[in-house]
C-alpha cells in the first residue's frame, strides 16, 4: 500500500517565509484613519505575533503555505512513493485552502498515475477519489452558495429556492460518489455526501439510487421549529471570513442593536456594523478607529468601566496551541462612536491562546471582573487562566485597570484546554459563581463563597457533588433559567457525541 498521509500530516521544516501574504499588517492601508497610540501598538503586537506562527504547527489553518511546501516536497522527492505521497498531500492542502480547481488537476493527474502502480491498492485510490469528488462539491457551493446566493442557499436541508443554478460541479461529484460506492457500498460518507449532492441539484430523493437512499426523516428536525430565513445580505451584513464571535448590543445608545462580528482568520479584519432602524446595517468599522483590528475566534462585550458604553474584548488564538500565544484586545467605548484599544493601559496584556472569557462583578465592588479561560495544549496544562479584579477608576488618570488574581485567589490549576466559561449565582445566595467547559478533561463548577483573609474572592469547588463534570469533550457553556423555577441552570455543548443533560 501507497504511503498516503491526506489529512493531518505536518512537517516541522515548514519555512515561515510561506505564510500568506493575508498576514501583513493590514493597518498599512492608505486611505485608514489615524488611530489612536493604544490602538495603533497593539495592532502591532497582535501582527509580530501572527508573523511568529509555524504553519507546521497549526493543522487547522494557513493550508495555502503547506500546500506551497508539499508542492516543493514533491518537486525535490527522488523516490517515486514519496513523491506520490507529497502530491497527495499537496492537492488536500489546496482543497483546504478553498483553491478546488487546481486541486482537482492535481489529484486528477495523481489519480492516472497511481492507477498504473501494481502496488497501489483499492483503499489509496478511493483516498484520492475522496479528494477529488469533495473538491467537486466545494465549487458546486463556491459557484452558487457564494457567488450566487439567496435568502435560502446552501440552508439544511435544502429547499427549493436553494437549489443550484450551475450544476456540472456537483453532478461529478455525484459520479465519483458513486463510483466510490460501488466498490464500498458501506461508506457512510460517501452515502450521505451522495444524498446532499443530489438534494443540491433538486433530484432528491427522486434521483438517488434505492440501495443508497437516505429515508426524508434523515433531514427533518425531531422537532417542530420554526424557520429562520437569511437576511444578512438585505441587511448590509457582508464580508467573507472563518468562524468567529459576534456581539449584539446598543453600543451607540440609539435605542437600536448593533453587532460587533470577528473572524478567526488571523488578517481578518473586525467589523462593526450600526443599526439603521429600516431592517439594514451600516458597516462603520473604519469610521470606529477599527481598521486593522483583526482575528479572533471570539468576543466578550461588556462596560467595563461603568460609563454607560458598552465596550469589547477580542479573543484570539484558539486552537493554535503554543502558536496562538497572540495578545487579546480590550477596544474602550468613547462614546463618540470610535474605539480606543486600552488592553495595555488597563493591565491586560497577555500572550494565551483561547475563546473563552466572561465579565461580572465577583467580588461585589460595583466594577466588572474579568476571567479568562486559556487553552492548554491538548493533554497538558502549559497555558495558565487569567482572573483579573477590577481595580476601579484611577482618580488621577481615570483609568480602569485590573489586576491579574488567579494564583492569589487559589484558581491557579484550572488548566486544560478551556472552550467555555460562564457565570452566574447558581445557588442564589448573591455571588456570582463560575462554570468552565474543558475540551480535553473534565468540566469544573465553582462556588463563589465570598471574600477571603486576603480580601480576595474565594471558590470552592462543587464539580463532583453537582455532577457537572461532563459532558467531556465540551465546548461553549451558558447558564439560564430554562423552566422558570427561580434556580440558574447550565447548557453545555459537547463535540462529537450526543450533549449530556443535568441538573443543580
Amino acid at each position: 500500500m501507497i504511503p498516503f498521509f491526506p489529512h493531518r500530516l505536518l512537517y516541522a521544516g515548514l519555512l515561515l517565509l510561506l505564510l500568506s501574504p493575508a498576514c501583513k499588517n493590514s493597518s498599512e492601508s492608505a486611505d485608514q484613519p489615524a488611530a489612536q497610540n493604544g490602538t495603533q501598538e497593539m495592532i502591532r503586537l497582535v501582527n509580530e505575533a501572527n508573523k511568529k506562527i509555524d504553519p507546521s504547527k497549526v493543522p487547522y489553518f494557513f493550508n495555502a503555505a503547506r500546500a506551497e511546501y508539499y508542492s516543493q516536497l514533491a518537486d525535490q522527492a527522488t523516490d517515486p512513493l514519496q513523491r506520490i505521497s507529497h502530491r497527495m498531500n499537496f492537492g488536500y492542502e489546496l482543497l483546504s485552502a478553498g483553491e478546488n480547481e487546481q486541486s482537482i488537476i492535481v489529484l486528477e493527474s495523481l489519480l492516472e498515475e497511481v492507477q498504473k502502480i501494481p502496488e497501489a491498492t483499492e483503499d489509496d485510490l478511493q483516498s484520492i477519489k475522496r479528494l477529488i469528488a469533495l473538491n467537486y462539491f466545494r465549487l458546486g457551493e463556491q459557484n452558487n452558495c457564494i457567488a450566487q446566493p439567496n435568502a435560502e442557499s446552501c440552508i439544511f436541508p435544502i429547499s427549493e429556492k436553494g437549489v443550484y443554478a450551475i450544476k456540472t460541479a456537483t453532478e461529478r461529484a455525484i459520479q465519483l460518489f458513486e463510483e466510490m460506492l460501488q466498490s464500498k457500498p458501506d461508506n457512510y460518507e460517501s452515502i450521505w455526501m451522495l444524498n446532499i449532492a443530489y438534494m443540491s441539484l433538486g433530484r432528491y430523493p427522486r434521483d438517488v439510487p434505492a440501495k443508497w437512499l437516505l429515508p426524508e426523516s434523515s433531514f427533518r428536525s425531531q422537532t417542530a421549529f420554526p424557520a429562520f430565513v437569511n437576511a444578512a445580505a438585505k441587511a448590509g451584513l457582508k464580508g467573507p471570513a472563518l468562524s468567529g464571535g459576534t456581539a449584539v448590543d446598543d453600543f451607540n445608545n440609539d435605542g437600536l442593536l448593533d453587532i460587533f462580528a470577528s473572524s478567526w482568520g488571523v488578517a481578518d479584519q473586525i467589523r462593526f456594523y450600526i443599526n439603521k432602524g429600516d431592517g439594514t446595517f451600516e458597516e462603520s468599522s473604519q469610521k470606529a478607529g477599527l481598521t486593522g483590528v483583526t482575528g479572533g475566534l471570539n468576543v466578550a462585550h461588556a462596560d467595563y468601566d461603568n460609563d454607560g458604553w458598552m465596550d469589547l474584548l477580542v479573543l484570539r488564538g484558539a486552537w493554535f496551541a503554543q502558536q496562538g500565544e497572540i495578545p487579546n484586545s480590550l477596544l474602550r467605548n468613547n462614546g463618540d462612536g470610535t474605539f480606543t484599544d486600552v488592553t495595555i493601559a488597563a493591565g491586560l496584556l497577555s500572550y494565551h491562546p483561547t475563546q473563552a472569557a466572561v465579565w461580572t462583578d465577583f467580588n461585589l465592588d460595583g466594577w466588572l471582573d474579568l476571567f479568562i479561560g486559556n487553552e492548554s495544549t491538548m493533554g497538558t496544562t502549559d497555558q495558565p487562566c487569567e482572573f483579573y479584579l477590577s481595580n476601579g477608576k484611577d482618580p488621577k488618570t481615570g483609568q480602569v485597570t485590573f489586576t491579574n488574581q488567579i494564583d492569589a485567589c487559589g484558581l491557579s490549576n484550572l488548566r486544560g484546554m478551556i472552550k467555555g466559561v460562564a457565570s452566574s449565582d447558581i445557588n442564589n445566595d448573591g455571588r456570582p459563581d463560575l462554570y468552565i467547559s474543558q475540551f480535553d478533561r473534565p468540566n469544573q463548577l465553582l462556588i463563589n463563597i465570598g471574600i477571603a483573609e486576603n480580601g480576595l474572592v474565594s471558590f470552592q469547588d462543587v464539580t463532583q457533588h453537582t455532577g457537572t463534570g461532563e459532558p467531556l469533550n465540551s465546548f461553549p457553556c451558558w447558564f439560564w433559567d430554562y423552566d422558570n423555577d427561580g434556580w440558574e441552570d447550565i447548557f453545555c455543548r459537547q463535540l462529537f457525541y450526543p450533549g449530556g443533560r443535568f441538573r443543580l
